[in-house]
């Protein structure tokens, strides 16, 4: 569940293409990938009809946004990054709907192979999960 640091509060500069959320209250968080992988910022769990839009770090200008991920009120996107890039994360709701959020990111792979987390949710922790195997603190040898 997401802990990271809030830029921005209620009338952003930024603005998404989906959802009539544009004029509506927002949220907006940087977030800095740990490692290079494809991660979801999901909003599943929140209480009301939610929109999630992603953003350049530098530039502001939208990656992706959606609105109703997998037939749900809540919303989801994913982004492929590299190592140490930055997002902008913006929270908001379709047209004038606001209430409690969850904001869950979640890597296609295994992050870290020594810290006790399935950051990919497959349900095999570190050196069980075969995005492991050739990593040194598995038993492996880096670059094989």
């Amino acid at each position: 569940v997401f802990t990271n640091t809030l830029l921005l509060t209620d009338g952003s500069d930024l603005s998404a293409t989906c959802g009539l959320s544009t004029n509506n209250v927002d949220l907006v968080y940087s977030w800095t990938a740990p490692a290079t992988s494809t991660y979801d910022f999901s909003l599943a769990g929140s209480g009301y009809d939610t929109v999630i839009s992603l953003h350049n770090g530098c530039s502001g200008s939208q990656h992706s946004c959606n609105d109703d991920f997998g037939g749900l009120l809540q919303s989801q996107s994913s982004l492929a990054m590299t190592a140490g890039e930055e997002v902008l994360i913006r929270v908001s709701g379709y047209n004038t709907n606001t209430g409690a959020w969850t904001l869950g990111i979640y890597s296609w792979s295994e992050v870290v192979c020594d810290d006790g987390v399935d950051e990919d949710q497959d349900g095999d922790f570190d050196c069980d999960d075969t995005d492991c195997d050739n990593d040194v603190a598995c038993g492996g040898s880096a670059g094989s």
